[in-house]
Formats: structure tokens, C-alpha cells, sequence
């Protein structure tokens, strides 16, 4: 294969990412034995590593070559399965795990139920996004050494979920005590960090863990990863046999594909046209609806995403909890969002979009469908790094984006994105309506009840164009199938490998 001069990268980037599915009981672990690990694995991302504080990384791409969690999803999307905790059972009062035995962290430390309570507590005083989903908690207890009993405030539907989530991977205590843990990355996965070797923002490497608790389900010895923002340069790395495997974006997967590489798309996130400012830019609710009228999410999807991805009604996708068929939200039509433009008195409205080098094509879209309807675009170019430090900030009235910790369900879409202190409510927009009906839908014991009340959330918040422009993203990825004999990609988690199902030639 010989390298090759590409277009010019017209595709949305990889944003932030996890799955969810429906809440589960008592599981237990049935994966398949594999043959022991070997070879090398590397892999490109356009991502790049900045530290080790779990509760602030973007995507899954560094923290899942170090960390674990209690459970983690299929690779489906549609289930969580075991990982460090072996089995669960949850009721409407009690959250009860059993946890894998035999298990350390790479500094040594007994991997147990101190250390799960010493990570919860961690949690817990976080004040990000990840405490949050220790709300419905009243009280952390172990029965034993491997058995840690959550106690609940009222029923969590999500928190099983949650727990799958990357800002609740289980990190060595001795490094919470000494408070180490940004820079000094101390799991239980199947391989350690060679700190000699890595770098942060250019190159991450890990090699086996010699006493991890289940190597026979580990396939690769060492994992390089290397950060690579542009698309261009990332493909040119794969075609030129530096690397086994890369995040490619949609206009670029034909081109891989025509050289002979293999490429996996799995659905993500739902993205959405987040309008933050709602105290001033968008503050008229005759201006949300033009603009969520004025956008066309096919386009979006066809041309930055070169088809990887589909257009959505509403924030959650059929099957899901949170979508009604009945909410059908706003489809691209001028002529409305022009009357709502007119009712809102034309008003003069001009704002800056954040852009990083893969959201070019839709940064150039989204500014010309909003100058139809009179409103001006400046796009802000900027680096994947510049970006996600400020994705979550109130530098910009309006963004493109998602978050793995709305996407569990109403309670917690609602508390995330429009709740006073939510973190995807950057301008602190306060809502006190919306507020009255989620602490309402939250109170119902019958799930009847407690349905419609989330029924009456998400209409208020589609009636009120609080949230519109959803689509499907989904992630691609080539690999070459002459190095990789078994890909692992995890639906919901458009960056990270299922690294210890990879499989090499």
C-alpha cells in the first residue's frame, strides 16, 4: 500500500461518547477464553491525552488502557455485562455487588470493597458530572471484603448504567489518598503505563500487567497509542503501516476502504444543537424554533458525516427510555422559521461557533442554513484539545454536541442539560418549571405514572424548542486485516477499542 495525497477533511470529529441500555438484575460472566496475549497493537486517534483525572477525560480512548469499572457494556450497546463486579442485584432500595476476587491494582493495592468505597467517596466529592449519578444514594456499606451494598434514596433506573460510565472506573486508593491519581494512573486493567515511553498529547503506551486476574482474555501484549488530530496525516499513518488502526472520519473511510484496509461504523451518541445561551442570544423562544426550523440534519449527516450517522426526531432514539413517538420535534422548514424569525422582530443576532479540525464541513453548514433566516455565523477553528477544554464552558452561546451523562434517561437528560447546577447548563439558565416536573416524575412509585411525568418533561422541552438538530453519529474505524485478526468497537463509544477482545495475526 502505498501513501497516498487526501482531500481536505470535511467531517465532524469524534465528541463525547457512551452507551445506554435498560437497567439490569443478577448478570454473570460468560465471555470466551482466548489464547494468550501477544504483539504489539497500535493504534491512532485523533484525541489527545492531557492527564489521568478520570472524572475529566474526553472519550475512553486513554482511560480504558488502564482502568476498569464494576461493569461495562456489551459490545452491542444493548446490555452491561461483568467486569470487576461479577454479579449485581438492584431493587427499588438496594444496589448489592459481588466483586471479582483475586483482582489488584498495579501498585499492589487489593482490589476490594474498601477500595470500591474509597472510589465511590471519590465520587461523591467530585462535584462534576460523574457525582451527580450518586444522588439516589443514601448510604455505602460493605457486607464483606468482595460485597458493597448501595443503599437507595428512591429507585435508580440509570445508576447500573452509569456505573459503565468512564468517570466511574475504579482507580487505586493509595493514589486517592496521596492524590496522585492525575498523574500517576494506577488500574486494574490488563496492562500498565510505561512511563518512560509516553507522552501526554503525543504517544501513550502500556504493556501487560503480569498479575491481571483473567489473562486469558487478553489478546495483546502492549498498546501504543498515538495522538494524531489530523485526519490526513492519521490515514497517511495507517497506509503507510505505522499504525494497525485509526479513527477515521466519514469522508475519509472510502479512501481506506479503496486501499484495501477494513472498516467497522457503530452508532453513537445523539448529538444535538445545544442553544446554551438562553439568557440573552436565544433567550426568545420564537428564535429557538426558528432556528431549529432552519437547520437540516440530513444535510448534516450526508455531507460532514458522508452518510455515518442518521437524522433523529428527538434526544433518545427508539427503544430507549425518554422517547414518545409523539414528540416528533422540528423539521427543516424556511418558511416556519422565517413567521418565527418575523415574531420575534428580526432581531439582529450574530455568534461565534466553536469548531475543532474535524467539524469543519459542519461548521460551514451550519452557518449557512442559520443566514437564511438572518442570523450570522463566525466559526472559531480550533484544535480537538482547544476544543474540549471548553465544550462544557459558557465561551459560546451555541455548540453541536452530546454527553455520555444525559443520555441515560429523562432524569438524568434533564438534571445534565437544564437543571440549575447541571454541567451541560453552562449559562445556568434556571427553569423552575421543568424542575417541578422532574422532582414530580421522580416522587411516582407506579412506573406508569412515573412515565408519563417523563412524558411531560421531554414534551415541555420539545414544546419550548429548549433542544433540537438530533442525529445519529456513528463512529468509523479502519484497521488493516492483514495485522488484525479480531476488531473490538463497542456501540456508544465512538473512541476507545474493546482493547482486550483485539485480536492480532
Amino acid at each position: 500500500m502505498k501513501p497516498i495525497k487526501f482531500l481536505t477533511q470535511t467531517a465532524l470529529g469524534v465528541l463525547l461518547i457512551v452507551g445506554s441500555v435498560g437497567s439490569s438484575q443478577v448478570m454473570n460472566s460468560s465471555e470466551a477464553s482466548a489464547a494468550e496475549s501477544k504483539g504489539v497493537l497500535k493504534f491512532g486517534a485523533a484525541l489527545q491525552s492531557r492527564h489521568w483525572n478520570t472524572f475529566r477525560q474526553i472519550g475512553d480512548t486513554f482511560p480504558a488502557l488502564i482502568f476498569e469499572n464494576l461493569v461495562n457494556y456489551s459490545p452491542d450497546g444493548k446490555s452491561v455485562i461483568p467486569r470487576l463486579a461479577t454479579s449485581w442485584t438492584q431493587t427499588r432500595d438496594k444496589l448489592t455487588f459481588k466483586l471479582q476476587k483475586g483482582a489488584i491494582f498495579h501498585d499492589g493495592t487489593p482490589f476490594d470493597s474498601a477500595a470500591v468505597l474509597a472510589n465511590f467517596a471519590r465520587m461523591k466529592k467530585s462535584r462534576g458530572q460523574y457525582s451527580v449519578m450518586l444522588l439516589p444514594v443514601s448510604k455505602m456499606s460493605a457486607s464483606d471484603d468482595h460485597t458493597v451494598v448501595l443503599d437507595l434514596k428512591y429507585p435508580a433506573p440509570t445508576l447500573l448504567r452509569n456505573l459503565a460510565m468512564r468517570g466511574a472506573v475504579m482507580v487505586s486508593p493509595k493514589t486517592i489518598e496521596d492524590k496522585s491519581f492525575a498523574k500517576n494512573p494506577v488500574g486494574t486493567a490488563p496492562w500498565k503505563l510505561v512511563k518512560a515511553e509516553s507522552k501526554h498529547g503525543t504517544k501513550i503506551v502500556v504493556e501487560r500487567f503480569d498479575k491481571y486476574y483473567a489473562p486469558e482474555k487478553v489478546g495483546v501484549s502492549r498498546i501504543e497509542v498515538y495522538s494524531i488530530p489530523d485526519p490526513n496525516t492519521l490515514l497517511n499513518a495507517l497506509v503507510t503501516g505505522k499504525l494497525d488502526a485509526i479513527n477515521v472520519n466519514g469522508q475519509l473511510a472510502g479512501v481506506a476502504k479503496a486501499q484495501g484496509f477494513e472498516i467497522r461504523t457503530k452508532p453513537v451518541l445523539i448529538q444535538h444543537m445545544l442553544m446554551l445561551d438562553r439568557k440573552k442570544v436565544f433567550a426568545d423562544e420564537n428564535v429557538r424554533k426558528a432556528v431549529c426550523h432552519a437547520i437540516n440534519t440530513k444535510v448534516w449527516v450526508d455531507v460532514a458525516l458522508n452518510g455515518f450517522g442518521k437524522p433523529q426526531k428527538s434526544r433518545f432514539g427508539n427503544n430507549l427510555p425518554g422517547h414518545y413517538s409523539d414528540i416528533q420535534g422540528y423539521g427543516h422548514d424556511l418558511k416556519k422559521a422565517r413567521a418565527y424569525m418575523k415574531a420575534a422582530g428580526n432581531p439582529d443576532i450574530s455568534f461565534t461557533f466553536p469548531a475543532h479540525s474535524r467539524m469543519k464541513a459542519l461548521a460551514q453548514l451550519l452557518k449557512s442554513q442559520l443566514a437564511q433566516i438572518g442570523i450570522k455565523v463566525n466559526v472559531a477553528a480550533m484544535t480537538p484539545r482547544q476544543y474540549f477544554s471548553k465544550y462544557q464552558s459558557n465561551a459560546y452561546p451555541l455548540q453541536i454536541n452530546t454527553s455520555a451523562s444525559e443520555n441515560t434517561g429523562v432524569y438524568d437528560y434533564q438534571k445534565f442539560r437544564f437543571g440549575p447546577k447541571g454541567t451541560g447548563n453552562p449559562f445556568r439558565v434556571e427553569i423552575p418549571e421543568l424542575d417541578a416536573m422532574t422532582a414530580a416524575a421522580l416522587k411516582e412509585t407506579d412506573p406508569k405514572k412515573q412515565d408519563a411525568g417523563w412524558h411531560k418533561v421531554m414534551k415541555y422541552i420539545n414544546d419550548h424548542a429548549l433542544d433540537c438538530g438530533f442525529f445519529q453519529m456513528n463512529s468509523v474505524w479502519a484497521y488493516n486485516p492483514k495485522r488484525i485478526a479480531k476488531f473490538g468497537t463497542t456501540v456508544m463509544k465512538p473512541t476507545a477499542l474493546r482493547y482486550r477482545d483485539i485480536r492480532l495475526k
